[in-house]
């Protein structure tokens, strides 16, 4: 009897001690499957975050320095500083940029502006550019749409972007043309000549798409400096050929207190490319609201560059330069930007 009693306690304190186990096993499975999924969930590309901030910018692009004021300081169109309102010579942009913990959305319209000399025949057997009103005719693409792009941060590692862009050409219309237009306009008595844009195409739409995959690399850190490379590859799909290309771009930064310096470019397959570089500076810090300025200068070459280029019917910038020749454009940003943190 006794020896059936002790049996009986050894069975039930293998079953108490299995049960306990299997509840222990369970509850680290339990613990394992939750911080996975946490995980899982934070790597989700949908997952942006707390938004953290919110941006909003106007940029303006010029082939002439200071908008034309470069003039005022004896600056002529025949210089390499200055531009001659040919090729890329006006444009015109304003974004939104939404900043979360993990990612970043920018969404952007954009008009950009191309043109060359037009000409017609005379009655004598010559060319001219000029029309009956003394008004320069020129040919003109106004590339113009709105682009969002998606950025989002893996484990602060790498970054895949994401973009998506709607646009069209027009020859025409176009914001930039109208603000370059009424410019002209404005300042004739000034010296300024009057444009007479030209309808010599048909408008075109365009839908493009990006993805691309890139990492940031912190160079050097300390209390009074900070330099990062920033670096991506990716390609492009569009419904115009000139658009379709792999491409690869990289931007050095060096940030100094309340300024910041920054180097870039971009080339693809296409051959078309972008280098430039800019200087920010912080106008305004408070404990919500930031207000910084950029001023910065570049040089692009793509198919509305060669479609319009600026040596045409401009022997000077031919015989100086040894053919074709992309203005330098200076680019000018205010940015106004909200902290929710």
């Amino acid at each position: 009897m006794n020896y059936l009693i002790t049996l009986t306690l050894c069975l039930l304190t293998l079953l108490s001690s299995y049960a306990s186990e299997e509840e222990t096993y369970n509850s680290y499975n339990l613990e394992i499957s939750e911080e996975m999924a946490r995980d899982i969930e934070d790597f989700a590309l949908y997952n942006f975050g707390d938004l953290e901030s919110i941006q909003f910018g106007i940029l303006t692009d010029n082939d002439n320095f200071m908008h034309g004021l470069g003039a005022l300081w004896g600056m002529k169109n025949e210089d390499a500083l200055e531009g001659d309102d040919r090729g890329k010579t006006f444009a015109m942009s304003m974004d939104v940029l939404l900043q979360y913990e993990r990612a970043e959305v920018a969404i952007q319209f954009f008009s950009d502006l191309y043109s060359n000399l037009a000409t017609k025949a005379q009655p004598d057997g010559g060319t001219t550019y000029l029309n009956q009103d003394g008004f320069i005719m020129t040919e003109n693409t106004n590339y113009e749409g709105l682009r969002v792009k998606i950025t989002r941060d893996l484990e602060n590692r790498y970054f895949l972007s994401f973009l998506i862009e709607a646009a069209r050409e027009e020859d025409t219309g176009g914001i930039a043309g109208r603000i370059q237009t009424y410019f002209h306009q404005i300042t004739s008595e000034l010296g300024n000549k009057e444009y007479d844009f030209q309808d010599y195409s048909e408008g075109e739409s365009l839908l493009t798409s990006g993805l691309g995959l890139g990492k940031t690399f912190t160079l050097y850190n300390s209390d009074r400096l900070k330099i990062e490379n920033r670096t991506q590859v990716g390609f492009n799909l569009s419904t115009n050929e000139a658009f379709r290309a792999a491409f690869v771009e990289s931007s050095l930064s060096l940030t100094l207190g309340r300024s910041e310096f920054r180097f870039y470019g971009r080339h693809d397959t296409q051959d078309n490319y972008k280098y430039g570089a800019e200087y920010k500076f912080q106008l305004y810090q408070g404990k919500r609201l930031n207000i910084t300025s950029t001023f910065g200068a570049y040089q692009e070459d793509n198919q509305y560059n060669r479609r319009h280029p600026d040596d045409h019917l401009n022997p000077l910038v031919e015989t100086q330069y040894g053919g074709k020749f992309n203005d330098i454009i200076y680019n000018y940003r205010l940015d106004f930007t909200y902290n929710f943190k």
